[in-house]
């Protein structure tokens, strides 16, 4: 994403870079739809695998198998422990990747999503700090925000 970003900004990303990260996220693919940290090394996570999905579909492998397997993954494994392991990192990039899948996929996180997100909203707006990133109730919040507010694609790199 770093590099697509990177091209898009006007940076000189030779082809073969794009090409040879996308394949590195393909060998992270667990073959049961999710996506592992490192190829052949650990299991599938919500997080690693919002994040490989989003790299997918942003560069070009929209609606591949490979991507609605990734979807189906994320939609069988919602995360039910509100704060757990990466919990706000992984909601970033879950929704940022379901709103590109888009259809019944974004449909069905979204729904999800806000609903357990407005459920835990404290009443000064902010989002309770999650255990693992210990990094306040800031970024808990601007994580937050940033996935519930995917629909508004502010960021040109997130359009469809």
């Amino acid at each position: 994403m770093a590099l697509r970003s990177a091209r898009n900004n006007g940076a000189l990303v030779p082809k073969e870079a794009i090409d040879a990260a996308v394949a590195y996220v393909l060998r992270c693919h667990t073959g049961d739809g999710g996506f592992s940290y490192e190829a052949a090394a650990g299991g599938p996570g919500l997080a690693r695998t919002g994040t490989g999905l989003l790299c997918l579909e942003l560069t070009g492998h929209h609606g591949e198998k490979i991507t609605t397997d990734a979807g189906k993954w994320i939609l069988a494994h919602l995360p039910r422990n509100y704060g757990a392991e990466h919990f706000y990192y992984g909601l970033y990039y879950c929704s940022q990747a379901m709103f590109q899948l888009g259809d019944d996929y974004w449909t069905a996180w979204g729904r999800f999503m806000y609903d357990m997100m407005l459920q835990h909203q404290h009443p000064d707006g902010s989002w309770p700090d999650s255990p693992d990133a210990g990094a306040g109730p800031c970024y808990s919040t601007a994580m937050s925000v940033l996935a519930m507010s995917v629909t508004f694609r502010q960021l040109p790199i997130y359009q469809r």
